[in-house]
C-alpha cells in the first residue's frame, strides 16, 4: 500500500505551457503589492489555479520574529500577538516561505476578518482576538476560486481589506486593526455568473485565459504533465535553475522598484491610452503607472519605456476599456518576461481582440444567447400597377432616435410601480418571522450575518441558529465567575446566556422591461422617453443586485433586446442601439416575455419576477395583415395569461395627444397589472 503522506509538490511557474498574460500579471503583483491583485477569468481547466499555486516558490522569503506564532513582520508585529505584542523587533530574524491563504467559499465573516478566541475563554476565561485569514494572508498571497460565487459581503470586506492594506474589525466588543498587505487572486468562470462591475474594477489587473487551440501546444501540456505525475521530484529539478533565476530576478525587482523612474512623457502616454480606452475614472492611469513601473523593475530598465507601458496596459484594460485602443509605436525590440521557450503573445492592444466598444467581461456576457421570437408578421403589402407583376413588400422606413438625456424618473413614482414584495422574501420560514428592510428581509436562518440579539424567553424551534460565541462569552464572563480562579471555575449554561442570530436575505428579483419600438412610438418624444424611463429605472435597480432584461418589438417581430444581466453598461448599449418603425406586434412581445420569464422562473425559483410593458397598445388593425397576433384580441389574450401568472406586471402607457384610444388601460386591466402613464413618472 503507497505512503498516504507523501508530500505534495508544486507544479513549476514556468513549467506551465502559454498562459504568458496571466504569469506576467502575477509577476508584476509580485513586485509591487500596489499594482492591486489580478482576477484571471476565462475556461475551466486551463491552470489558473496551478499558476497560482506555483507563484509562492518564486516569491521571496519574509522574515519574521523568532519564536512568534503568528509569523509577525519585525518592522510592524500584530498589536494582537501575545508574543510581540505590537512592540518592533530590532533583533536577528528567521525566513519563511510567504504565506498562500485559500479562501473558501463557504468561509464566514468572522472567518475572514477574527472572532473571540473560544479556546481561550473556555480554558481561561480570557477575552482574546483570534485572527482571522486576512491575517493569515499579510505579506503573502490570498487566493480565492470562484470568486464571483462568493458572497457579495465577503467580496467587499476582502477588497476593502486589499486597497486599504489594513483590517478593521468591529465585533462582538473587539476594536481591533491590523496590517493586511497581500496579493489577491481571484479566478473565475464567466458561464457561472458574474462579478459586479464596480467589484471587478477594483482588481488591478485581470487576464482572460483562453484554450490552446494548436496541437503543439495541447501534446506539449500533456508531455509535461505525465512527466510531472510520473516522477515529480525530477520534473522539479529540471526547472529548478529557472525558478531560481527568476526567484532572484523578483528579489532585485522589488529592492529597485522605488528607483525606477517614471517620466512626464510616459504619464502623458498613459493618460492618452486610457482616455482612448474610454476608461471610467481614474484608476485606470494610477494602476498601469504602477504596473509599468513594476514591469521596467523586473526587467531591469532604470526608467519606464514606451514598451514598459504598452506591455502592461492589456492586463490593466482588459476590464475596464470600453473603446478599440492602439498602442504608442515603439521601434524597440519586445522583451521577453519569463525567459522560457515560450513566446509572449503581444495583442498590441485590447485583449478582447478588436471587440469594439465592449470589455473582456462584457464581451462574455454578451456571449449569452439571446432568446428571439421563430415566427414575424407578414409585412403590409404595396400594391403595382395592373401587369406589373405580384405585389412586394413594402420597405419599412426604421429610424434610431437617442436616449432622452433630460428625463428623468421620479422616486415616488418609481415607488408605485416598482417591484412589491417577493413572496420568497416575506415567506414564514420554518415558523420564523421575518422583517423588510430597505434591500433585503431579516432572517433566521439564511443571509448575511446582521448582528445578535438575546434569546431569553425565546421558543426553540428550527428556525434559529445560536451565536455559540456570544451565548459562551456571556456564561464566561458572568460576574458571578470572575472571582473564581481559573481552576475551579465551572461554567453554568443557561437560557438567559443565550443569543441568536440574525440575518438579511437580499430580495431576488428579476426585472423585464418590454418596450414598444414600432412607428407609432416616433412622435411626441415617446421613444426617447421611454428609452430615458427604462435606463432610470435600471440604474434604480442596480445597487440592489436585481437581475434585468429587456424585450422589443416592432415591425412584425419580437426579439431579447437584452438577455437576463446586471450590467447597467450593456442595457445602456442596447437601449442606444435600438431602432423604432412598423407595426405593433404587441401580442408576439408579450408572448417572448411570458416564454422567457417562464425559462428564468424554472432556471432561478428562488426569483420573483416582474414585468414592464411600455406601450401605447395602439395594436395595427390594417386590412392588409393576415396574422392574428397582430390583433388587439391576440394581446389581450396574452395579457390573460400573464395574469394567471405569479408576476408584478406594471403597463406604462406611452400615448399621448389630445385625442387617446386608452387600449394600453384596457392591456393593464386584462392583464391585472398596475397602470401609470409615461408622464407622470417624469420629474418636472
Amino acid at each position: 500500500m503507497g505512503n498516504l503522506n507523501t508530500k505534495r509538490h508544486s507544479y513549476p511557474f514556468h513549467a506551465i505551457v502559454g498562459q504568458d498574460a496571466v504569469k506576467l500579471s502575477l509577476l508584476l503583483n509580485t513586485v509591487s503589492i500596489q499594482v492591486g491583485g489580478v482576477l484571471i477569468q476565462g475556461e475551466r481547466g486551463n491552470a489558473k489555479s496551478t499558476a497560482v499555486r506555483a507563484l509562492r516558490k518564486l516569491m521571496p522569503l519574509v522574515p519574521f520574529v523568532p519564536g512568534c506564532s503568528s509569523h509577525c513582520d519585525p518592522a510592524m508585529p500584530f498589536e494582537f500577538c501575545p508574543h510581540c505584542k505590537g512592540e518592533k523587533w530590532d533583533g536577528p530574524v528567521e525566513y519563511a516561505e510567504a504565506p498562500f491563504v485559500e479562501l473558501p467559499l463557504s468561509a464566514t465573516e468572522d472567518r475572514l476578518s477574527g472572532h473571540l478566541n473560544m479556546e481561550a475563554a473556555l480554558r481561561n476565561g480570557i477575552y482574546t482576538f483570534q485572527p482571522g485569514l486576512l491575517a493569515q494572508a499579510h505579506r503573502g498571497i490570498l487566493y480565492v476560486d470562484e470568486i464571483n460565487l462568493l458572497p457579495d459581503h465577503l467580496i467587499d470586506a476582502l477588497l476593502d481589506a486589499a486597497a486599504s492594506g489594513w483590517n478593521h474589525v468591529e465585533r462582538e466588543g473587539f476594536s481591533v486593526s491590523h496590517p493586511a498587505r497581500f496579493i489577491l487572486v481571484g479566478t473565475m468562470n464567466p458561464e457561472e455568473g458574474e462579478l459586479r462591475p464596480q467589484l471587478v474594477d477594483r482588481f488591478g489587473l485581470s487576464v482572460p485565459v483562453i484554450t490552446p487551440k494548436d496541437i503543439e501546444a495541447r501534446t506539449s501540456i500533456m508531455s509535461r504533465r505525465m512527466q510531472f505525475e510520473a516522477n515529480p521530484e525530477q520534473f522539479i529539478r529540471q526547472w529548478e535553475v529557472q525558478e531560481k533565476a527568476v526567484g532572484e530576478q523578483l528579489s532585485s525587482a522589488r529592492i529597485k522598484l522605488p528607483d525606477v523612474e517614471l517620466p512626464q512623457t510616459r504619464l502623458e502616454q498613459i493618460a492618452r491610452i486610457c482616455i482612448q480606452a474610454g476608461t471610467e475614472g481614474v484608476r485606470a492611469d494610477l494602476v498601469l503607472c504602477e504596473a509599468a513601473k513594476a514591469l521596467a523593475a523586473y526587467r531591469n530598465h532604470p526608467s519606464v519605456t514606451v514598451a514598459d507601458v504598452n506591455d502592461a496596459a492589456p492586463l490593466v484594460l482588459y476590464h475596464r476599456s470600453t473603446e478599440q485602443w492602439q498602442p504608442d509605436p515603439d521601434d524597440s525590440p519586445p522583451e521577453d518576461y519569463s525567459g522560457d521557450e515560450s513566446s509572449r503573445n503581444n495583442d498590441n492592444g485590447n485583449p478582447n481582440n478588436g471587440d469594439s466598444g465592449q470589455s473582456g467581461q462584457n464581451a462574455a456576457n454578451n456571449a449569452t444567447p439571446s432568446y428571439t421570437e421563430s415566427e414575424t408578421a407578414s409585412q403590409p403589402q404595396v400594391e403595382t400597377n395592373e401587369g406589373q407583376g405580384p405585389s412586394i413588400p413594402a420597405p419599412i422606413d426604421e429610424q434610431l432616435l437617442p436616449i432622452d438625456s433630460l428625463f428623468r424618473i421620479k422616486d415616488a413614482a418609481l415607488d408605485q410601480v416598482s417591484t412589491k414584495t417577493s413572496p420568497i422574501a416575506s415567506r414564514n420560514f420554518g415558523g420564523g418571522r421575518t422583517r423588510t428592510r430597505a434591500n433585503g428581509v431579516n432572517h433566521p436562518l439564511r443571509g448575511r450575518y446582521l448582528r445578535s440579539q438575546s434569546f431569553a424567553g425565546g421558543k426553540l424551534d428550527t428556525s434559529v441558529r445560536f451565536d455559540w460565541q456570544k451565548t459562551l462569552a456571556a456564561a464566561i464572563f458572568q460576574p458571578k465567575l470572575q472571582n473564581k480562579s481559573e481552576n475551579h471555575c465551572k461554567i453554568k449554561l443557561g437560557r438567559e446566556h443565550l443569543y441568536k442570530k440574525t440575518f438579511i436575505l437580499q430580495h431576488k428579483q428579476f426585472q423585464l422591461y418590454a418596450i414598444d419600438a414600432s412607428g407609432s412610438m416616433s412622435s411626441y418624444m415617446q421613444m426617447k422617453q421611454a428609452k430615458a424611463a427604462i435606463l432610470s429605472m435600471i440604474q434604480k435597480a442596480y445597487p440592489k443586485r436585481y437581475v434585468f432584461g429587456i424585450v422589443s418589438f416592432r415591425n412584425g417581430k419580437a426579439e431579447v433586446l437584452l438577455p437576463p444581466t446586471k450590467s447597467v453598461k450593456q442595457a445602456k448599449h442596447a437601449l442606444e442601439q435600438l431602432r423604432n418603425g412598423g407595426t405593433t406586434p404587441l401580442a408576439k412581445g408579450l408572448r417572448t416575455c411570458l416564454e422567457l420569464l417562464q425559462r428564468w422562473g424554472k432556471r432561478e425559483p428562488s426569483f420573483q419576477s416582474s414585468i414592464f410593458v411600455f406601450t401605447d397598445g395602439k395594436v395595427s388593425r390594417s386590412s392588409h395583415s393576415v396574422n392574428h397576433e397582430t390583433s388587439l384580441e391576440a394581446a389581450l389574450h396574452l395579457a390573460e395569461k400573464i395574469a394567471q401568472e405569479d408576476f408584478c406586471a406594471t403597463i406604462i402607457d406611452t400615448e399621448n395627444g389630445r385625442i387617446r384610444l386608452g387600449l394600453a388601460r384596457l392591456i393593464a386591466s386584462t392583464m391585472k397589472a398596475s397602470y401609470v402613464r409615461l408622464d407622470d413618472l417624469k420629474c418636472v
